[in-house]
């Protein structure tokens, strides 16, 4: 009974820890809008398009050993992310920076 309810509590504080840890990366992420893409902006029965963009920009604790010191940011990933008419499969195609 000790072993089965140690192992229940160190199974929930690991599951507890990946929650959190999982919401702290989540918190990180900053996006733009959509332009109604998600809300039904776009007709259903239409393929989209999305430009997806990232930076190398590194702000924040810990991360002042990284990037260029003042550098605004450069785009360093560009994917061109194709959702299919029928919302079945969706494809992604990475355009390398130069």
């Amino acid at each position: 009974m000790w072993t089965g309810g140690g192992l229940a509590f160190i199974v929930l504080g690991t599951a507890a820890a990946a929650y959190l840890y999982l919401e702290h990366l989540n918190d990180n992420i900053t996006s733009v809008s959509d332009d109604g893409a998600s809300t039904g902006g776009f007709r259903k029965d239409q393929a989209i398009n999305i430009l997806l963009i990232g930076t190398d920009k590194r702000t924040g604790a810990g991360n002042e050993g990284y990037g260029d010191a003042g550098s605004a940011g450069h785009a360093d990933t560009t994917i061109l992310l194709h959702v299919s008419k029928d919302r079945s499969n969706a494809t992604a195609l990475s355009i390398p920076a130069t």
